[in-house]
C-alpha cells in the first residue's frame, strides 16, 4: 500500500507527455525529466489546455458560438491566469442542449451517461464519451484505488450496474488495472445477504455509498460479527459523509474509512481521500480547478471557500470549460500529511448551492447539516427534513428512520437538535417554533434513485 500513488501516476504523465510532444520537452527543459515540480505539472495543463481550447473552438458547436460572441478566441489564452478571459458553462446550457457540446459523431461514441444527480426535475443532463474517454477514466480509477488498497486485495463493489462502461463496471476495470479482484454485488439483496457475500469473498475493501453501507450495518443482526469480516476499507462515493456517520461505521466494522468526490459531468471517478484523510487528491492530468465567488464569479484564492468550477483538459465526446459545480469547497495547496507536496487537493464538500435554504433570521442550512447531531445517535439510519410556516414562524419538519424505537427515543432526538445551535438562537429570536419529530420505521426512507437528497421546503406553497 502506497502513502499516495496519485502524484506518482501524475508525475508519470508528465514525463510521457514530455517524451511524446517535442514542444512540451522544450517548456519543461528536457525529455522524461528526473524530477517533476508543481512547475512542471501546471506546464503540463497548460500545454493541454491551449489544445483543448482549440479542439472544442474547431469541433464543439456551444464552445465556437460561445467564443464568438464573447470575441474570444483560443490564443488569447497564453497562461493559466488568461482562464479567466472565458465565459462560464452553466449546468442548464449542458441539460438544455447537451448534442451542441458533442465533438465527435455518433458512431465513435462508447458511452452516453443520461442522468441528473442534482435531485432537480426537468431535462436530464447527457455526457458522450469516447473509447479514449472511457480509457482514460479506468485509468485514474486504478491509481485512486492503488492510493487506498493494494494488489491482490478483493475489492466488493456496490454501486449501479447493467450496461457495459457502467459506474460499477469501470471500478472493476480499474480495480484489475491495479492488480486488484474486483466483485460486483448485487444491491438488490438484504442485509444479511450482503454480509453473506462479504463473508464468501473476503474483501479488503467495499466501495459503496455511506447510505447503503449503514443500511445492511443497522439492519444486520448481529452487528458485533461484522468486526470479523475482515474488512479494512470502507470507501464512499455518490453521498456526503458526515462524522458522525464516519465514527460509527469505523467503530462497528473497525476499519479505516475513505470518501470520494466526484460528479459524472468531471469523468465519474475523480478523486480520492488518501490515508492522512487532509482532503482529496484529484485527476490533475484531465482537469483544471479553479475556486471563484459564487456570486460574483470572480476568481479567489486557493484555501479560501468558494464554488468548484472545472475545465475538462483530455474529454474528446463532451468537454466542458469553465463547467460551475455549484458545489463550496477550497482547493488546498500546501503539502498533504501523507507526503505528496507536488498535487493540489479539493477540501471536504461542505454543500451544493441549490441545497441551501435560509431559516428563521436568515441562517443557511443544507440536507447534511444536522447529519452530526443526529447520526450520533446510534438508532437513526437516516431523516428527510421538510419546512413549513407556522404563524409567521418556521417549522422544521424531522422525519427520522430509525433501526427500533426505544420509549425514549423521540425525546433524545428533540434534545439534541434543541441543542443545536441555529435552532436554540432562533427559537430565542421568536423565528422559529420547536422541531417536530416523526419516526418511521426501517426501509421507509430509503431512496430509490441516485438523486441527492434535498430538504423540502413547503413555504412558498
Amino acid at each position: 500500500m502506497e502513502p499516495c500513488y496519485v502524484e506518482k501516476w501524475l508525475h508519470d504523465k508528465v514525463r510521457q507527455l514530455s517524451v511524446d510532444e517535442p514542444e512540451f520537452a522544450t517548456i519543461v527543459g528536457s525529455r522524461n525529466p528526473p524530477r517533476v515540480g508543481r512547475a512542471d505539472i501546471e506546464s503540463f495543463q497548460l500545454f493541454k489546455l491551449k489544445r483543448m481550447l482549440r479542439y472544442v473552438y474547431q469541433k464543439d458547436k456551444f464552445y465556437g458560438e460561445l467564443f464568438r460572441r464573447s470575441e474570444i478566441t483560443p490564443e488569447d489564452v497564453r497562461c493559466l491566469d488568461d482562464l479567466v478571459k472565458l465565459p462560464f458553462t452553466e449546468p442548464a446550457s449542458l441539460r438544455e442542449a447537451p448534442h451542441k457540446f458533442y465533438c465527435i459523431s455518433l458512431a465513435e461514441i462508447s458511452r452516453e451517461y443520461v442522468f441528473d444527480s442534482s435531485g432537480t426535475t426537468g431535462l436530464p443532463k447527457k455526457v458522450a464519451c469516447t473509447k479514449q474517454d472511457i480509457e482514460r477514466m479506468v485509468d485514474f480509477m486504478s491509481a485512486g484505488m492503488r492510493t487506498v488498497s493494494a494488489s491482490g486485495d478483493v475489492i466488493l463493489i456496490l454501486l449501479p450496474n447493467g450496461r457495459p462502461n457502467s459506474q460499477a463496471d469501470l471500478l472493476s476495470k480499474g480495480v484489475r488495472l491495479m492488480g486488484g479482484v474486483p466483485v460486483i454485488g448485487n444491491l438488490g439483496a438484504s442485509p444479511t445477504e450482503q454480509v453473506e457475500a462479504i463473508e464468501r469473498y473476503h474483501p479488503q475493501l467495499i466501495f459503496t455509498s455511506p447510505s447503503r453501507i449503514h443500511r445492511i450495518t443497522m439492519g444486520y443482526q448481529p452487528r458485533h460479527r461484522l468486526k470479523k469480516t475482515g474488512v479494512k476499507t470502507l470507501f464512499f462515493t455518490s453521498e456526503h459523509l458526515s462524522q458522525a456517520l464516519k465514527n460509527k461505521l469505523q467503530d462497528i466494522w473497525d476499519c479505516d474509512v475513505h470518501a470520494h468526490y466526484g460528479m459524472t459531468e468531471m469523468g465519474l471517478g475523480i478523486s480520492v481521500e488518501c490515508h492522512a484523510h487532509d482532503g482529496f487528491h484529484f485527476n490533475e492530468a484531465d482537469l483544471l480547478l479553479e475556486i471563484i465567488n459564487p456570486n460574483t464569479g470572480k476568481a479567489i484564492g486557493d484555501e479560501t471557500e468558494g464554488e468548484l468550477v472545472f475545465t475538462t483538459l483530455s474529454r474528446e465526446g463532451t468537454p466542458l470549460i469553465r463547467y460551475r459545480t455549484h458545489d463550496i469547497s477550497r482547493l488546498l495547496r500546501h503539502p498533504c500529511p501523507c507526503g505528496a507536496v507536488t498535487l493540489k487537493r479539493i477540501g471536504s464538500l461542505v454543500k451544493k448551492r441549490e441545497s441551501i435554504v435560509t431559516i428563521g433570521n436568515g441562517d443557511e442550512i443544507h440536507p447534511s447539516f444536522f447529519d452530526d447531531v443526529l447520526y450520533s445517535l446510534f438508532e437513526v439510519v437516516d431523516y428527510q427534513l421538510a419546512i413549513s410556516k407556522q404563524a409567521h414562524k418556521d417549522c422544521l419538519k424531522f422525519t427520522v428512520e430509525v433501526s427500533e424505537e426505544k420509549s425514549d427515543l423521540g425525546n433524545e432526538l428533540k434534545r439534541r437538535l434543541l441543542g443545536a445551535e441555529v435552532i436554540e438562537k432562533n427559537l430565542l429570536l421568536g423565528k422559529l417554533v420547536e422541531p417536530e419529530i416523526e419516526l418511521v420505521g426501517p426501509g421507509t426512507l430509503q431512496r430509490r434513485t441516485r438523486a441527492k437528497k434535498l430538504i423540502i421546503d413547503n413555504r412558498g406553497t
